[in-house]
């Protein structure tokens, strides 16, 4: 299958969780949505991967400081943007979140049919966000940690791809992630 049609898919996936998790924040904090989210990811990939787990060889210090880094990035980011998001439109939450992955983006585009694409959506940002930021500043910066946060989450997550162990460089990883955002998930759940 192309890829394009695995991103429409995740991007779907990733927004309609969203708006699920934004829905529940009536019922549950948006920390503890964030953390049992991941924790949820993590228990499924775990279970996806658990076969290849037991096959894989030992995982290198290396590796699982890869896998750790990365599943700390994918928990924060979606700590932050669902903190975010309980101050900010969602919409525009989304839109000055890609900030981060237009940023690696930039620094790693290398063609001009790249470099029009990255503009593309520069122009795309802005428009989806509105000129105005607002006035909810605490809002903003967790939104910017996100950004930050998904910007680290492709850079690392290149890295945790190359060792080719499938999901569960994901799986350990958010299960470590997990563990760090526990402090700001787990009182209020």
């Amino acid at each position: 299958l192309p890829p394009e049609l695995f991103f429409i898919c995740s991007a779907s996936a990733q927004y309609i969780g969203a708006v699920i998790a934004f829905r529940l924040f009536d019922r549950l904090a948006p920390a503890s949505v964030a953390w049992l989210r991941v924790i949820g990811a993590a228990l499924i990939l775990l279970v996806f991967s658990a076969r290849r787990l037991r096959k894989q060889g030992a995982w290198t210090k290396d590796e699982i400081i890869s896998a750790a880094s990365f599943g700390i990035a994918v928990a924060f980011m979606n700590l932050t943007f669902y903190l975010a998001i309980d101050r900010l439109d969602l919409g525009k939450g989304v839109a000055i979140e890609f900030i981060g992955p237009i940023t690696v983006a930039a620094l790693r585009t290398r063609t001009s049919r790249n470099a029009v694409a990255l503009i593309l959506a520069v122009v795309g940002v802005v428009i989806l966000s509105g000129l105005e930021l607002g006035n909810e500043p605490l809002g903003l910066l967790y939104i910017f940690l996100a950004s930050i946060m998904w910007a680290l989450y492709i850079v690392i997550g290149s890295k945790v791809a190359s060792f080719d162990r499938g999901v569960s460089g994901l799986g350990i990883g958010l299960l470590i992630g997990a563990v760090f955002i526990a402090p700001f998930g787990a009182p209020s759940s």
